[in-house]
């Protein structure tokens, strides 16, 4: 009689979960969820500003836990890009452990030229605002900035991040997100178009 040596199965794709750090980010959600003034709708999201520029960014480590995500994405945002409009989301990654964000920012004319490379570098003079793209990498790991070509684009991400993802039942269901009018002159007329 013959017999078969049965392997163990291994999860080495699995982490464990931290249930006080879920708990600390749903509370952290609750407490945006009730500070927020605009219902947030595809068609608010669309029409907010000109969007010019998409941005993806993950965190080194791929843990990170949503208040700190968001406070160091604030404090980029307010240190080096406070002309820029933007409006982002906050991501739980597919494994339940940490969080990335993506963004929609128009940035102005000056901005664009600051970012964007008149020569051969090592992060590639055919990116698009590459000076922007590695400050990005520098500050939070891997990133992708693209330009946005179309307005189906920017349908496409409030499909998918303002209308589904803000509706999800588990501890993304609060919807995480923020956005900024920039200072520049770009940003004041963005925000005249929602006042009353």
């Amino acid at each position: 009689m013959e017999t078969t040596t049965q392997r163990p199965v291994q999860y080495r794709n699995l982490q464990p979960v931290s249930y006080e750090d879920i708990h600390k980010d749903k509370q952290a959600q609750e407490r945006l969820k009730s500070l927020e003034t605009h219902d947030i709708t595809r068609d608010f999201v669309e029409d907010m500003a000109d969007w010019n520029t998409w941005i993806t960014g993950s965190f080194v480590g791929g843990r990170m836990p949503l208040a700190l995500a968001q406070s160091r994405h604030e404090e980029f945002h307010r240190n080096n890009l406070d002309d820029a409009t933007h409006f982002t989301a906050f991501e739980l990654h597919n494994n339940g452990i940490g969080w990335h964000f993506h963004s929609l920012m128009h940035l102005p004319d000056h901005l664009i030229k600051k970012f964007s490379s008149n020569n051969t570098s090592k992060y590639g003079s055919d990116k698009y605002v590459p000076k922007l793209w590695k400050m990005y990498f520098d500050s939070f790991g891997r990133s992708t900035i693209s330009k946005i070509r179309n307005t189906e684009d920017v349908t496409s991400y409030c499909i998918k991040h303002v209308l589904d993802y803000t509706t999800k039942a588990d501890i993304r269901g609060v919807g995480v997100y923020t956005y900024h009018f920039g200072s520049s002159d770009d940003g004041s007329a963005f925000l005249s178009r929602h006042l009353p």
